[in-house]
């Protein structure tokens, strides 16, 4: 006789339950089947969020500037870091400056821009004017603008003594480069310590906090911003249509674009391209025989320089698989002039690739500044805008300039690291 607990018959039972529940969801699967009456509900891919409608800028200009006064007699001086980042961070800057002087109806002065340092060592303590750099006369078409020489003459009396040196060195053109340099960088360092401004905007600021720093700042006839970096955050009513309104204006020197008109539509043998900007700063951290590299090139950089090689190939793929989905069959690369393992790699997977040595090759013109890279960057810059498409590096002020020009006259582009395929560790290197 076999004795079956009552343990195990609950066991049982439960089990031939289950058993008979998955048979009759079978059954009622196939039932439907059959009967056509089966669907599956799949959700639908969210939309991309649209872009923000901008007001009319009229609205602007006609109700919330003219309170300010009158901008021939008020000035913003946006001294931005000038030892610190490269010449696209302080276009950046200059824009930010600019930004604020619409708003506040200011007329902005225009500070010199300091040159690559990294990459031409024997010109670092140069200085270049901002009518080098871009249109100064379409800049005029929506803004007031003043020299520097202007400022100092307006605002002469309302400047401490700090403030009076860091402008003579500017305007002084028989001063050596070098002590222009360190005399600007010292003065700025003391004007710092000495005179820290009242209100400071930061990103995590409320709203509040900004409305605050433009009320401090609105009755002030002449404006010095030590330290442009400091206002980067600040929100001001009609920032976007503001923005905008100075991207659509803010645009390369005539001879830059001068230079560039007789050789783009032969880049690529006149077919559509895309133009892919690639930043290794890693890289530009350690290159062969430069000055800095003993200083800024360390084990991590060095390890850094090895990972990125190893993730070349990928990149690549990514870059070129893109390009052909979009249907370009040629590539114009912008990179820093050194050695670049990405660009061995593109050539053999990409149609036609073009880059600066092309361009050197079309224009005796252009290859007359071979030697001044701050005109080659705004060349590339322009290329840069007229591509058909373009992708750029997501944390580079180069890259950056070149988005914000786009996006005003409504060109396409793409973040690099985003691009389908790429691996995630190009993030770290961004």
């Amino acid at each position: 006789m076999v004795i079956i607990s009552a343990r195990t018959l609950r066991k049982l039972f439960k089990s031939r339950i289950i058993l008979l529940l998955m048979l009759l969801s079978v059954i009622s699967f196939l039932h439907l089947m059959l009967n056509g009456n089966f669907h599956i509900e799949v959700s639908k891919p969210t939309e991309p969020p649209k872009p923000k409608e901008l007001r009319p800028i009229s609205d602007f200009f006609e109700k919330d500037q003219p309170r300010f006064g009158d901008s021939r007699n008020r000035y913003l001086f946006p001294l931005y870091d000038i030892f610190d980042g490269g010449p696209n961070w302080a276009f950046s800057m200059f824009r930010v400056g600019a930004h604020l002087a619409m708003y506040q109806n200011r007329s902005v002065v225009t500070v010199p821009f300091r040159v690559h340092d990294r990459l031409q060592e024997n010109v670092i303590f140069q200085l270049k004017t901002v009518e080098e750099t871009i249109d100064v006369d379409e800049l005029k078409k929506v803004m007031s603008v003043a020299t520097v020489e202007e400022f100092y003459n307006a605002c002469n009396d309302s400047l401490n003594d700090l403030e009076r040196k860091i402008m003579e060195h500017i305007l002084n053109e028989d001063m050596e480069n070098s002590k222009r340099f360190w005399g600007m960088f010292y003065a700025l360092d003391e004007l710092r310590k000495t005179y820290p401004p009242k209100v400071v905007v930061n990103w995590e600021d409320p709203k509040e906090k900004h409305e605050l720093f433009l009320k401090e700042t609105a009755d002030q006839r002449c404006l010095l911003i030590s330290k442009s970096e400091d206002i980067v955050p600040l929100i001001t009513p009609y920032h976007d249509e503001i923005d905008n309104h100075i991207d659509k204006h803010f645009i390369w020197a005539s001879y830059v674009r001068k230079m560039v008109d007789p050789i783009y539509d032969k880049i690529c043998d006149g077919e559509r391209f895309a133009v892919v900007h690639w930043r290794n700063r890693t890289g530009e951290n350690c290159i062969a025989g430069s000055n800095w590299a003993p200083n800024i090139c360390k084990e991590k950089e060095q390890a850094e320089v090895k990972a990125l090689i190893g993730l070349s190939n990928q990149i690549a793929h990514s870059i070129a698989d893109f390009v052909k989905s979009m249907n370009y069959k040629c590539i114009y690369i912008s990179y820093p002039p050194f050695e670049q393992d990405l660009v061995r790699r593109l050539d053999n997977l990409v149609p036609k690739i073009f880059s600066l040595r092309d361009v050197y090759r079309m224009s005796p013109e252009i290859t007359s500044h071979k030697d001044d890279l701050y005109i080659i960057s705004m060349v590339e810059q322009e290329i840069s805008l007229r591509a058909d498409f373009f992708i750029g590096w997501r944390v580079s002020s180069w890259s950056g300039i070149v988005a914000r020009m786009r996006d005003a006259k409504e060109r396409p582009r793409k973040v690099l690291s985003l691009l389908p395929g790429m691996p995630k560790e190009l993030a770290e290197f961004e």
